[in-house]
């Protein structure tokens, strides 16, 4: 399946890691994870933490996700 954004036909799957992938490509962990809602609509944070942090970026995200 594919989505619109800004006028760019992505995958499901391009449109979900878009905003991880760079940190991950230059070494540092990146998750993003469901935080809730806003007028309806769901919202995302996304975590990022320093080289060699997966256990904090996964700790976070534990606390925050909903």
């Amino acid at each position: 399946r594919q989505v619109q954004i800004a006028g760019r036909t992505l995958t499901r799957r391009e449109a979900l890691v878009c905003c991880t992938n760079p940190y991950s490509m230059i070494g540092l962990p990146a998750a993003s994870v469901p935080a809730g809602r806003s007028e309806g609509l769901p919202v995302g944070l996304q975590i990022i933490g320093p080289r060699r942090g997966e256990q904090t970026v996964l700790q976070a995200a534990r606390v925050v996700e909903i």
